[in-house]
């Protein structure tokens, strides 16, 4: 059951909290917290007190969505797909609402819950940080570099906020996933390997109405590793002076991707049947803030240009939808033709299997009435034994009607409703 923002502050301002919340199985603090997550006003305590007497507060308009808001919450199962509006081009002549230096937070939202999700990280073979968190920040990075990369991100983020960027985790549902990091090979959008990690969902700028996507991640080197356990690698010049050995075997030398200290920012249209992106590579480790100006400036010239190849994508993805129905029609079309034909195999089956029954069951009644007759000029003691015995014989061969056969059949409508009762089970 899902239920959209515009809808849910309807029902919140027409029935009680509790009243909607049993609609939904949830409970009213719940619905409460769902109506926050969307930016649904509700009603004050008491509202509904006061209502009767015309004292309650006067019902306030639904605020706007922003670029990037939730505007639809389900229960227990995903929310049917959604694809947002194609973006409009940023005005050149309307410039963002920038923030006031004042109200610029020392940490950003994303960054500080970023810190709470690599709390609890696994890593890599190579020593990447996996975190157990899921609905974060996109930062993959090893744990040498982590803090550096929260600073980096930090950073980032509160420079887009400050030229008017809003910065936040891709709306549940809205757009398609973000291109997997596979050290040492150009990602795609598919989790390839143990050795990579991806958010639940995108971290997006918002440039306007176009989103790019953000992902912060350390680059990687090809070097000489050695195993160090199960699945663990460590580079060969740091390895300890006695490497492992398993029952006198002592694993060799060999190469793989490990992080080599540098950070990469790439940006990448979210947005379905689009392959647009770029990064941003430090020269050396710890120059990458000294980019963050030039990299924002970039963006923003570029988001003109973006929405074309926005459009371009949803006309392709579109395209695809129309000829996938086309050909999914065409599919079923095929295959409720097989179906009636194998029916009406299976129903011609069975009327010449009830033929057959009956002619056996007729031509064994014409013996039986034979006997019949030939019995009747027998002796009283030898009629009745025979009398006996052709009646167990007509018990063991049942009746001889057409009309009974005929109503057992089944039709090739009836066969074909039986099929799709057994494609359930």
């Amino acid at each position: 059951m899902s239920v959209t923002r515009q809808v849910l502050f309807e029902e919140v301002w027409k029935e009680p909290m509790t009243t909607v919340a049993k609609r939904y199985d949830v409970s009213s603090s719940f619905l409460a917290r769902v109506c926050e997550r969307l930016n649904v006003p509700r009603p004050c305590r008491g509202y509904w007190a006061k209502l009767p007497y015309g004292k309650a507060p006067p019902k306030p308009e639904l605020p706007a969505a922003l670029p990037g808001d939730e505007i639809a919450w389900s229960k227990g199962t995903a929310l049917p797909p959604f694809h947002p509006p194609v973006p409009r081009a940023p005005d050149p002549d309307q410039k963002p609402m920038r923030r006031r230096r004042a109200n610029r937070p020392s940490r950003h939202a994303l960054v500080t819950g970023a810190e709470a999700g690599f709390a609890k990280t696994r890593e890599t073979e190579t020593g990447f940080l996996r975190p157990r968190a899921s609905l974060m920040a996109d930062i993959f990075v090893s744990r040498l570099v982590l803090a550096r990369a929260l600073d980096v991100a930090n950073e980032l983020y509160l420079a887009l906020e400050d030229r008017g960027h809003r910065v936040v985790i891709s709306p549940k549902g809205q757009f398609v996933g973000r291109p997997c990091i596979v050290p040492g090979k150009e990602g795609d959008y598919e989790y390839r390997t143990r050795d990579t990690w991806s958010p639940r969902r995108p971290t997006l700028a918002f440039f306007g109405t176009v989103a790019v996507g953000l992902t912060l991640y350390e680059t990687t080197e090809l070097a000489e590793v050695v195993s160090a356990g199960l699945w663990t690698y460590v580079r060969a010049d740091k390895a300890p002076r006695k490497p492992p050995s398993y029952g006198g075997y002592t694993p060799p030398k060999i190469t793989k991707d490990m992080p080599d200290g540098r950070l990469c920012l790439r940006a990448f249209l979210p947005y379905r049947m689009t392959s647009w992106r770029k990064e941003w590579r430090e020269v050396h480790a710890g120059s990458m803030p000294g980019k963050i100006r030039s990299i924002i400036q970039e963006l923003e010239d570029a988001a003109p240009a973006l929405v074309t190849l926005i459009e371009e994508g949803e006309r392709k993805a579109q395209e695809m939808e129309a000829q996938w129905k086309v050909e999914q029609l065409e599919r079923e079309r095929q295959m409720a033709i097989r179906e009636r034909k194998q029916a009406t195999e299976e129903s011609r089956k069975l009327l010449f299997a009830a033929i057959e029954d009956w002619a056996l069951a007729k031509k064994i009644e014409g013996f039986l009435e034979d006997a019949e007759r030939r019995a009747v000029g027998l002796p009283d003691p030898e009629r009745e034994q025979m009398i006996d015995r052709l009646k167990l014989a007509r018990s063991l061969i049942g009746e001889v009607d057409a009309l009974r056969h005929l109503r057992s059949w089944p039709s090739p409508e009836e066969c074909l409703a039986a099929a799709a009762v057994r494609s359930w089970y």
